[in-house]
């Protein structure tokens, strides 16, 4: 039946799509800044600091990757994904540093947690984007 209050939320929902359209441009426009700032401007990295940013660097992946596996699924909510993203970047680092200072080499603890998060948000995102339902085999 197509009765006012189902029409109504559709329509909510055809506006919800539109919302969250244009804030998948928005890494795309990041990427591309990142991208034109880095060939604008080349920086130089100590070698000493090179651990600390790959491993920055790793969990910065694994936050954006847990972004797009919940925008598929409707979970996307930015204020956690920013504040994930931060906190994740902050604590992967400061563990890297403590381990640095107490001559232990945590950073490889970080890359392998941080490396398996990537590999189950890969695959939970090829999985939504092919729809598996586990039921079937078919594509």
């Amino acid at each position: 039946m197509n009765t006012p209050s189902a029409r109504n939320e559709n329509i909510e929902q055809k506006k919800r799509e539109r919302r969250l359209g244009w804030w998948m441009l928005l890494p795309v426009l990041a990427i591309a800044v990142g991208i034109a700032v880095g060939l604008w401007f080349p920086g130089y990295i100590a070698s000493e600091y090179t651990t600390f940013f790959a491993v920055g660097i790793v969990a910065a992946f694994d936050s954006i990757l847990g972004g797009l596996k919940a925008v598929p699924k409707g979970t996307f909510r930015l204020r956690i994904f920013i504040s994930g993203f931060l906190v994740n970047i902050i604590a992967a680092v400061l563990l890297t540093f403590m381990g640095y200072l107490l001559s232990l080499d945590l950073y490889l603890a970080v890359i392998v947690i941080f490396g398996a998060r990537i590999f189950k948000n890969l695959a939970q995102i090829r999985k939504l984007l092919l729809k598996f339902d586990g039921k079937s085999d078919s594509i």
